[in-house]
């Protein structure tokens, strides 16, 4: 088994028989304790002062609740009652209204396609 190890590019490749071949490398070393000295003296320090913050502001009085709002009934209202039938008939109409304006999207775009090859060819 022959092994390639990355090396910078001014240097040449280094090639290696095994893994036995590789330099050794050092281990992380563990990371420093504190000295008991040092635990002792934080123990006799005085904490420091927080910084004070300022106190809640007192609660809102209690306001009642609002009445639900009723929707206009009788023969003045503006908005008649939606039924199914007439939700599903809006739906379809609207569907066929983005289809044609797709169409015609479609249509214009390879129009423009269209010109843009004549221009190209041209010049």
């Amino acid at each position: 088994m022959e092994l390639i190890f990355l090396t910078p590019p001014t240097l040449p490749q280094a090639f290696f028989d095994s893994l036995e071949d590789l330099p050794r490398r050092t281990p992380n070393p563990p990371p420093p304790q504190p000295l008991f000295e040092s635990i002792k003296h934080l123990e006799n320090q005085t904490p420091p002062l927080l910084a004070m913050e300022p106190p809640l502001p007192p609660l809102l009085p209690q306001l009642p609740p609002l009445p639900p709002q009723l929707s206009p009934i009788g023969p003045n209202n503006p908005f008649p009652m939606l039924t199914h039938e007439m939700f599903c008939d809006h739906c379809q109409r609207t569907k066929v209204i983005v289809d044609n304006l797709w169409d015609e999207i479609c249509f214009i775009l390879n129009y423009i396609i269209d010109r843009l090859n004549v221009l190209a060819h041209n010049y």
